[in-house]
């Protein structure tokens, strides 16, 4: 059967989501399609829909009314009012963790990742596309379920209501004890001082279409502590460490574990499911070192829109590229990887982004935590 076909007799008909469809936004709902932006130089700007085209991995458009169905399905371990999608087992079996990259750490269940925030364990997924982000969030325990939707990829909302729920109804301390550390945990912590950088891009591609590298992130050892994402962890276990005092990770997490070969040399941080490698400790002598031909980088040349009046202007000169923004000084791109640079002066990066076809369709201009996009004109 068809997956479309599947589900939409299997779980869209019997949960009543009647306005919930896979792919293309069905011609009756066309006009009730809300309207996403993305925020760049103080100004919001109305983005087209977009589509993945990974059918069946996404794609699937809904209102919050269908979503709050599917929500009630889940809290019913598999009912929804008279009609049984899942069997009680299947059901509890999807909600249970089934990995953890460490047996002290928050996993994934299936379709879903683990959280634990003000004493609740529950299991969660979020998404995005350009103008528009999500989160769907689950506490079995309590029979709870939360869905927010937002028409800004990057606005940050989800995580916020999500922590004014949590705290008006489930209130905690969240106070961190921490476990103190036995002798023989008296190590060196500088083995776990570096670089590090999130799993989240591609591997195994050559600088996959969307061709973006995370920045690096430093962790720091101190006397008796790290620090990092402006916090300090004390180690309790070996290759475990928790968080000093008060806060929590976004998912959250009070505790983050290190992975280690067999010679002993620490390899990644691991928080939650995400897995964060530590860079070589030469990785910036690596990149300003790369070598990109110039049929490449000549690719890159042209002008793009990143607003209205506003644009990007690559150049080459000599084997290097330069870039001017409206308005603002020359400067130049140091390159990471193939079709990622660094601007040192502005403390950014530029990633330039092909289609299937190998063509530069825009670049993705990362500003003090801001991602902006602006399409190849010229």
């Amino acid at each position: 059967m068809d997956f479309r076909e599947y589900l939409n007799r299997n779980i869209f008909k019997p949960l009543e989501m009647n306005r919930t469809s896979i792919t293309a936004v069905p011609q009756q709902f066309q006009s009730d399609l809300a309207t996403g932006y993305e925020y760049a130089r103080d100004n919001y700007r109305p983005l087209g829909f977009e589509y993945f085209h990974t059918y069946p991995a996404s794609d699937i458009n809904s209102t919050v009314t269908d979503m709050a169905h599917f929500m009630l399905a889940h809290l019913e371990v598999g009912r929804y009012g008279k009609t049984r999608i899942l069997s009680e087992r299947a059901a509890r079996d999807m909600h249970r963790q089934h990995f953890a990259n460490h047996p002290r750490l928050l996993g994934f269940a299936y379709g879903f990742f683990e959280n634990r925030q003000n004493g609740l364990r529950a299991i969660e997924h979020g998404g995005s596309m350009d103008g528009f982000s999500t989160l769907l969030y689950l506490s079995p325990e309590k029979r709870l379920g939360i869905f927010i939707a937002a028409n800004r990829e990057t606005s940050g909302l989800q995580e916020r209501v999500k922590s004014k729920i949590l705290n008006r109804y489930f209130p905690t301390e969240n106070k961190t004890e921490i476990a103190q550390p036995q002798a023989q945990l008296q190590e060196r912590l500088d083995r776990f001082a570096g670089k590090y950088r999130g799993d989240f891009y591609c591997h195994t591609c050559k600088e996959s279409a969307r061709g973006y590298v995370p920045p690096a992130f430093d962790i720091k050892a101190n006397d008796g502590t790290i620090s990092f994402w402006g916090g300090e962890w004390k180690q309790i276990e070996p290759l475990l460490f928790q968080l000093v005092g008060e806060g929590q990770l976004d998912n959250g997490e009070t505790v983050v574990a290190f992975r280690e070969d067999r010679n002993g040399q620490i390899t990644a941080m691991l928080n939650g499911t995400v897995v964060n490698e530590k860079l070589p400790s030469d990785a910036t002598q690596q990149a300003a070192t790369i070598n990109i031909s110039p049929q490449i980088l000549n690719a890159y040349v042209g002008e793009y829109e990143i607003a209205p009046n506003q644009r990007i202007t690559i150049t080459l000169e000599g084997n290097n590229l330069m870039g001017v923004m409206t308005g603002q000084p020359k400067i130049g791109l140091s390159p990471v990887t193939e079709t990622s640079f660094t601007v040192k002066e502005a403390d950014a990066k530029i990633n330039f982004v092909k289609d299937e076809q190998g063509r530069i369709t825009h670049l993705i201009l990362i500003l003090n935590g801001e991602e902006m996009r602006a399409k190849k004109i010229k």
